[in-house]
């Protein structure tokens, strides 16, 4: 099904230039696909962030999300994603497993089409960052995150 359709992805693209080549970046290639990794088990974070606001998972499991939180803010400072919404990011919670924080919690950036743009989006966009109004993005970064981003972030080699 998967071929069928970027087949017909590219049959359009190549048959209505005018209409589709719009959003397409000048002097490169159409794009043929793209990369994707499937995830299973995962909601969408507007599921899990309303339902940590009424039940609160233990504070270890809280540390370990914020730290997986303050990651994905990072991503998409690198790669420029203003379009990070709640339904474009999912989280995967495991109740069962809280001993072990770090299995018991899993943070997917998905839909990072806007990404690694070659120029300024066209439109305002009045919520770029829809994260930046939950609660975690009003804690200061972790010292584990910090000490894992700080440099990186600095290397003008990197960004």
């Amino acid at each position: 099904i998967d071929k069928a359709k970027a087949k017909s992805v590219k049959f359009a693209t190549e048959r209505f230039q005018d209409t589709l080549g719009k959003k397409m970046k000048a002097g490169l290639p159409p794009k043929i696909g793209s990369f994707q990794v499937f995830v299973n088990g995962y909601k969408d974070a507007d599921f899990w962030v309303r339902r940590f606001q009424e039940e609160a998972p233990p504070k270890p499991v809280q540390e370990h999300f914020q730290h997986l939180f303050e990651k994905l803010v990072c991503l998409d400072y690198i790669i420029r994603n203003t379009d990070r919404g709640n339904d474009n990011w999912l989280i995967k919670y495991d109740k069962y497993k809280v001993d072990t924080p770090e299995e018991s919690i899993y943070v997917a950036a998905i839909d990072n089409g806007l990404a690694f743009p070659f120029k300024h989006p066209d439109e305002w966009r009045a919520y770029p960052y829809y994260w930046a109004w939950l609660p975690y993005a009003n804690i200061p970064f972790s010292e584990k995150t910090k000490k894992l981003l700080l440099h990186k972030l600095q290397d003008l080699n990197l960004i």
